[in-house]
């Protein structure tokens, strides 16, 4: 094995989501006169921006209640965007305490601050952990903390520079073909993780710990 780092996504790799659903409730709310189509084209580059930094939570929630129905309260926005977080399975940390003993760990994420507060809190409330970050990762790198996103190459290469990592001794783990490849192409081994892939089974039967 010629691996010496991992860096893991965290949405759908560690952390359980439910995209589609949170999607139907947002797509359920928008206006009248926008198509389910409409709706998503005109909410995705909200998201995207929200994942970069680039407008904070309540600038964020006004701009996607720019397409919802009128009288939309900004709460149920906000509910509905941070219900599709599900939970971190207990398994999962112990695989990131056993793997830390052998391997640099790193994680990167898109994601955004309601999201990471949310994940916070589902920390402590789950697992009594208050220092995630530090307590199971040597570097953990935050797209909207960085001011940039997945697939962009500059952010792997922020984290290549950084954390001073080579890619070809470094194996990617992510749930987005689309991040998977642009992490191929900058030489990083890369795994892709779903529900019939599970990370922690693979890295197991592939004697990583």
């Amino acid at each position: 094995m010629n691996v010496t780092n991992l860096v893991f996504d965290i949405g759908n790799v560690l952390l359980d989501l439910d995209i589609p659903s949170a999607q139907a409730l947002l797509v359920a709310r928008r206006r009248p006169d926008l198509s389910e189509k409409a709706f998503v084209s005109a909410v995705t580059p909200v998201v995207h921006a929200f994942e970069c930094g680039n407008v904070d939570s309540d600038v964020f929630v006004e701009q996607v209640l720019v397409h919802c129905q009128p009288g939309t309260e900004p709460s149920v926005i906000q509910e509905i965007w941070n219900d599709m977080l599900l939970t971190i399975p207990a398994y999962r940390l112990g695989m990131l305490t056993a793997l830390r003993e052998r391997f640099n760990l790193f994680a990167l994420s898109n994601t955004n601050a309601l999201h990471l507060e949310r994940f916070h809190q589902h920390l402590e409330t789950a697992h009594g952990i208050t220092d995630f970050e530090k307590a199971f990762f040597d570097e953990v790198y935050y797209s909207h903390l960085l001011g940039m996103r997945k697939p962009d190459p500059k952010i792997y290469r922020h984290v290549i520079e950084d954390a001073l990592i080579t890619p070809k001794r470094t194996l990617y783990i992510d749930d987005s073909s689309d991040c998977i490849e642009a992490a191929r192409k900058l030489g990083f081994q890369t795994m892709h993780s779903s529900a019939d892939h599970e990370v922690a089974e693979a890295l197991k039967l592939l004697g990583y710990y």
